[in-house]
């Protein structure tokens, strides 16, 4: 499996309008934009179809309503991203994801930092396994 590479992005309030979280020529991948606590921040359209909720439904729900297993998971540590899920991350762990509608699904998570000058904004790739 290759590792996807991101490019770093400079702001995340235009990020999907710029088009710089999800890599070029990677089909069936969605990016959700968290904030230091795991909420969602902003969503990929792409997600509507993937999860079965409208992103608008999504933004400022925390992402263990979508991934169970982050729901007592600290996002920062010392102000940067949790290091055992950026391992899991790197490795190909295969999370599981829960739909709308109760079905789950395997998914590799791409977790990246974005910079910012007011706080730390995360995004989270999800590509179905």
């Amino acid at each position: 499996m290759s590792a996807v590479q991101l490019q770093p992005v400079r702001s995340f309030s235009s990020a999907f309008e710029a088009g710089n979280i999800l890599p070029t020529g990677e089909e069936g991948l969605v990016a959700l934009v968290l904030d230091g606590r795991g909420v969602i921040v902003e969503c990929d359209p792409q997600g509507e179809s993937l999860f079965g909720y409208p992103c608008a439904d999504l933004v400022g729900q925390h992402v263990s309503l979508l991934i169970p297993e982050l729901a007592n998971l600290e996002f920062l540590q010392g102000g940067q991203p949790n290091s055992r899920l950026r391992y899991r991350s790197r490795i190909g762990y295969r999370f599981s994801v829960l739909r709308r509608n109760g079905e789950r699904f395997a998914a590799i998570l791409f977790l990246n930092c974005l910079e910012s000058a007011r706080e730390v904004r995360m995004s989270l790739i999800v590509r179905p396994a």
